[in-house]
C-alpha cells in the first residue's frame, strides 16, 4: 500500500462520518425547502470549494463535492418547474375584467427580484443550467402578461399594463446592475419597445385616426393624381382646427397613465415622433398633389410642419 492510499484511508476513517452527517443534513434540508436561490448559493458554495481543493491538490473530497452536486442540481431545477408551474396556474386563475389594473401584479416584481439574484450568482459561471431555467421561466411570465393583458376589451388599458410590467422588470434588472447585452434585459427591452411602438400607434389613431388612414390610403396610390384634393383639404382643415388641443389631450393621456417619469418622457416623445413623421408624409403628399399641372387650387393651407414640431417642444418636459 501506497503512502497516498494509507493517507487517503486514514482521512477516511476519521472524517467519513463528518461528511456522511454533512450529506444527511443537506437531504434532510432539501426536503423542506422552495428556496431556489439558497439551492444556488450552494451550489456556488460547493463550487468554490472544489476549486480550492484542485488548486491545493487535495483529490480526496472529490467524491464528497460530487455527491453534494447530485443532490443540490435536480433540485434546482424542479424548484425552478415548480415556479413555472405556479406562473401557469396565477395565468389560469386569472378572469377577464371589465376594468383592467394597469399597475404591474404583484408576481412581477417577485419575478424580477428572482431574476435579478439569479443572474447575479451566475455572473461568473455563466452556467447553461442557470440560464436555461431563467430563460424558461421568462417565457411563462411573458405568457402570463399576454394572457392578463389579452383579457381586457380595451386596448388602451391592455397596453398601459403591459408597458408598466414590462417597465418594473427593467427597473429591478437596471438597478441590480445589468445592462442590454444580457440576454434577460435585452428580452425584455424588446417586448417595452415594441409595446411602446404599439401604444403609440394606438394613441396617435384615437387622436389623428383621420389622418394616418388617409396618409396610409393615398400612399398606395401608383399615381399621385389619384389622391383626392378634397381629402387633402379636409384633412388640412380638421387637422388646422383642432391639432393643438389633440397634442395637449395625448400628453395629459399619457400623465395619467404612466407615474415613471423617464417611461412617460419616452412614450410621450414615441407618440409625438410617429405624429411627425405621418404629418410631414401628408405634407408631402400634399405638395406632391398640387404642385401637379392642372391640378385644382388648394382652399385649406396646412399648418406647417415646424410649427407642430415647436409645439411639440413645449411637451418635452411636462413629466
Amino acid at each position: 500500500m501506497t503512502g497516498s492510499d494509507m493517507a487517503r484511508m486514514i482521512f477516511g476513517h476519521i472524517f467519513e462520518p463528518t461528511m456522511r452527517v454533512g450529506e444527511l443534513f443537506l437531504k434532510s434540508y432539501l426536503e423542506t425547502t422552495h428556496d431556489a436561490l439558497g439551492i444556488l448559493l450552494c451550489i456556488r458554495i460547493v463550487a468554490s470549494l472544489a476549486s480550492e481543493l484542485q488548486r491545493r491538490q487535495v483529490p480526496v473530497l472529490e467524491s464528497y463535492v460530487n455527491s453534494m452536486n447530485m443532490h443540490l442540481w435536480p433540485k434546482f431545477q424542479a424548484i425552478i418547474d415548480a415556479h413555472i408551474e405556479s406562473v401557469k396556474r396565477l395565468a389560469n386563475a386569472h378572469r377577464s375584467k371589465t376594468k383592467l389594473d394597469t399597475q404591474p401584479p404583484a408576481a412581477v416584481r417577485r419575478y424580477a427580484e428572482l431574476a435579478a439574484s439569479m443572474l447575479k450568482l451566475n455572473v461568473a459561471y455563466n452556467t447553461h443550467a442557470v440560464s436555461l431555467g431563467l430563460s424558461r421561466l421568462r417565457a411563462e411570465v411573458q405568457s402570463y402578461l399576454a394572457h392578463v393583458s389579452g383579457s381586457s376589451s380595451d386596448k388602451h388599458q391592455a397596453l398601459v399594463f403591459l408597458i408598466n410590467s414590462y417597465d418594473l422588470l427593467l427597473t429591478v434588472l437596471f438597478e441590480n446592475g445589468f445592462s442590454e447585452r444580457e440576454e434577460e434585459v435585452a428580452s425584455w427591452k424588446q417586448e417595452f419597445s415594441a409595446t411602446v411602438m404599439e401604444f403609440a400607434e394606438t394613441e396617435l389613431a384615437k387622436h389623428f385616426g383621420y389622418l394616418k388612414m388617409f396618409v396610409m390610403e393615398a400612399e398606395q396610390q401608383s399615381d399621385i393624381g389619384q389622391v383626392s384634393t378634397d381629402g387633402l383639404d379636409q384633412v388640412a382643415s380638421e387637422f388646422n382646427a383642432g391639432w393643438r388641443s389633440q397634442i395637449a389631450n395625448i400628453n395629459s393621456s399619457i400623465i395619467q397613465s404612466f407615474s415613471n417619469f423617464r417611461t412617460g418622457t419616452e412614450i410621450l416623445h414615441a407618440v409625438l415622433g410617429q405624429l411627425i413623421i405621418y404629418y410631414t408624409r401628408f405634407h408631402s403628399l400634399y405638395d406632391k398633389r398640387f404642385a401637379r399641372r392642372g391640378s385644382a387650387s388648394s382652399t385649406c393651407q396646412p399648418v406647417g410642419v415646424q410649427n407642430v414640431m415647436v409645439e411639440i417642444k413645449k411637451y418635452r418636459n411636462n413629466f
